[in-house]
This record gives structure tokens, C-alpha cells and sequence, in this order.
């Protein structure tokens, strides 16, 4: 079980990353498309953490999800803002949980046999 705190680090970081990257990017959007945005790749970082096994699993997760939302920036240029979402939140995601992982298996020793 990952700790809360690997959670809340996922969420505040994605959070405030998408709040302030996608305006930089020049997306022209509302404030509640942004706030909602960024709440929902919050959430997704999120899941990664919380689910996210191996380093492949995770990246297979993100890539997957890349191309839907690049498919639909194909479709509709003027929601080119998930795809930046989704990439945000991908890497957070990824990053803590390999961050968490590392840290529950140094703080608990695997048995060693001789």
C-alpha cells in the first residue's frame, strides 16, 4: 500500500504544473476547464501512484493514454490542452511511484538466505 503522502506529492505537483504550463503554452481556455484540468490529471497521477507497478507498466499506462489524447488533438486542435495534461501527469505519476517504491524497499529489507 502506498503512503499518503507519495498521494498528495502526486497530486499538489500535477496540479500546479498543469495549472501554470498549459496557459504558458499558449492555450486559450477558461479558468474552469483549467481548474478542472488540472484536478482530473491530479487524479490520474494520482492512480499511477497508487497502482502503478513496474517502470514498463507504467509507461505502457502513459503511452496508451498519449495516443487517445493525441488523437483527439488531431481531431480538435482546440483540445491540444489534454494531451499536455495527459503527459504532465503521466511523467508525475511515473516519477513518484518509482520514487515511492524506492523508498518502501530500502525501508523494508528483503530476506536474504545464505
Amino acid at each position: 500500500m502506498r503512503e499518503t503522502s507519495y498521494l498528495l506529492i502526486a497530486l499538489a505537483v500535477t496540479w500546479l504544473a498543469i495549472f501554470f504550463i498549459i496557459p504558458a503554452a499558449d492555450f486559450d481556455i477558461k479558468l474552469w476547464k483549467l481548474v478542472v484540468s488540472a484536478s482530473v490529471g491530479g487524479i490520474f497521477a494520482c492512480l499511477l501512484v497508487l497502482h502503478g507497478e513496474a517502470v514498463v507498466e507504467d509507461i505502457v499506462k502513459v503511452v496508451i493514454l498519449l495516443i487517445l489524447a493525441g488523437v483527439l488533438w488531431g481531431k480538435a486542435p482546440k483540445l491540444g490542452y489534454i494531451f499536455i495534461s495527459v503527459l504532465i501527469s503521466g511523467v508525475t505519476g511515473a516519477v513518484i511511484n518509482q520514487i515511492s517504491q524506492y523508498a518502501a524497499n530500502k525501508r523494508m529489507p528483503s530476506d536474504q538466505s545464505f
